[in-house]
């Protein structure tokens, strides 16, 4: 009884605010200027425009904690969720909340018009809090692959924006660039992560990364390198730690139902190159902190290769025989690597 009315009472005080927020006679013009804002101007340039984003992260961060709810993707529950993107998909619509939409048409409705600000987001802490909240939508949304896409090709966006902020800043330290542009490590693990994992191809990205875009550090090609403004030598290890974390989480997520057996050998041997191109591409680098990202990782890949991958493989061995021996020799290579590169490890601390 008393789950029930606190139920309740969250759906009546959810209509309440989102209704100041949003629709409001006050919330409607605040809101409002905000929309003008964001959509026309591109960065703030005084205190007067530093209030507004202010205001708006402050918007963005109550609409953040109200989709955080826990139990908010209950059956239960649902009711009160879609109220709650009614209101937001109202802006959208020029009508009144009404609430005979499904559950996809809303979330699709939020999400496009929250992408629209995205797109037009003037700084960095703006556009990962909004994207933040378009993942938050994905999650609640019964069909989210069409969102999904979407979401990376925006994550991808911001990965290429050479952010205001960023222009006229020259230091060294990974730590004063990253603060000064309101993006820490974190952040970036997270666009990457995103860019990557919501990809139609996650395994051709994270190839591509490795062939083409981390190398240009050491060749300093200007010309890739303008295309990722965050990645530089301070940052190199973050990106090498994402393609590591998503090369892991897609061996882990193989499933042997998902695939014909033909398919299923291709996708692993895919996986297996892609992770001993990543793991040989940093023979040389004697980085302390890049050994222990590359070992960290590797330990995990190996663990999850032999417990799950190896016995499908071995299952498979006679009818896919060259296939698989050839897995092995790449994973073999990889393995070896890692054994020099720990030894190396080993060497440094003892030094």
């Amino acid at each position: 009884m008393n789950d029930i009315f606190y139920l309740n009472s969250f759906g009546k005080r959810v209509d309440k605010q989102l209704s100041v927020l949003l629709i409001g006679k006050t919330g409607s013009y605040q809101w409002g200027v905000l929309e003008f804002y964001i959509t026309q101007t591109d960065v703030a340039e005084n205190s007067e425009d530093e209030v507004i984003l202010q205001c708006l992260e402050l918007l963005l961060q109550a609409l953040d904690k109200l989709l955080s709810w826990p139990d908010l993707k209950s059956p239960d529950n649902q009711e009160i969720l879609k109220q709650l993107l009614d209101k937001i998909a109202a802006r959208m619509r020029f009508d009144a909340p009404s609430q005979k939409h499904s559950l996809q048409l809303l979330a699709k409705e939020v999400f496009f018009y929250l992408n629209k600000f995205a797109e037009k987001a003037p700084s960095a802490r703006i556009a990962i809090l909004l994207h933040r909240l378009l993942s938050k939508i994905i999650n609640i949304t019964p069909d989210p692959e069409e969102l999904s896409l979407r979401s990376g090709i925006l994550a991808q966006k911001f990965l290429e924006t050479e952010w205001t902020d960023m222009k006229n800043i020259k230091v060294s330290g990974v730590r004063k660039l990253l603060t000064s542009l309101h993006l820490t490590s974190d952040n970036i693990i997270y666009l990457l992560g995103q860019k990557i994992s919501r990809s139609s191809s996650s395994l051709e990205v994270i190839s591509s990364y490795i062939s083409t875009v981390l190398p240009a550090i050491e060749q300093r090609d200007d010309e890739i390198l303008k295309k990722h403004p965050l990645l530089n030598k301070d940052t190199y290890v973050v990106y090498y730690k994402v393609l590591s974390i998503e090369l892991v989480s897609i061996l882990d997520q193989f499933q042997e139902k998902d695939y014909d057996h033909d398919a299923a050998i291709a996708h692993i041997a895919e996986i297996v190159t892609c992770w001993q191109n990543l793991t040989t591409s940093i023979k040389g680098n004697d980085k302390r902190l890049l050994l222990s990202v590359v070992l960290k990782y590797g330990r995990a890949f190996v663990n999850r290769f032999t417990k799950s991958t190896m016995p499908f493989l071995g299952g498979h061995f006679k009818t896919h025989r060259n296939a698989v021996i050839a897995i092995l020799r790449n994973f073999q290579y990889a393995t070896r690597t890692l054994q020099t590169l720990t030894l190396s490890k080993l060497w440094m601390n003892t030094t």
